[in-house]
């Protein structure tokens, strides 16, 4: 667990990371599992990389951006929601 501007953080293990580009705050959010020693799949820039990431790994956490090249990412939500 990690103790981050009053608050607490659990440890996670592994996240796939689905973005077109890494900006903002989905920046943040890549840099703050890093922090957490959390093993980071991706970014996946593609549909078909992310459905392939998403069908032969677990995952603790997936941090999806809505639009990315190939379309949106809602096949990829709903395989790792199944």
């Amino acid at each position: 667990m990690i103790y981050l501007g009053g608050l607490f953080f659990l440890a996670l293990a592994s996240a796939l990371y689905v973005a077109a580009e890494i900006v903002g705050p989905l920046l943040f959010a890549f840099m703050l599992l890093e922090a957490m020693d959390c093993r980071i799949v991706g970014p996946a820039g593609k549909l078909e990389t992310a459905l392939q990431l998403a069908a032969n790994e677990n995952f603790d956490l997936a941090i999806l951006d809505v639009t990315i090249r190939g379309g949106k990412v809602y096949p990829v939500a709903e395989l790792l929601l199944s």
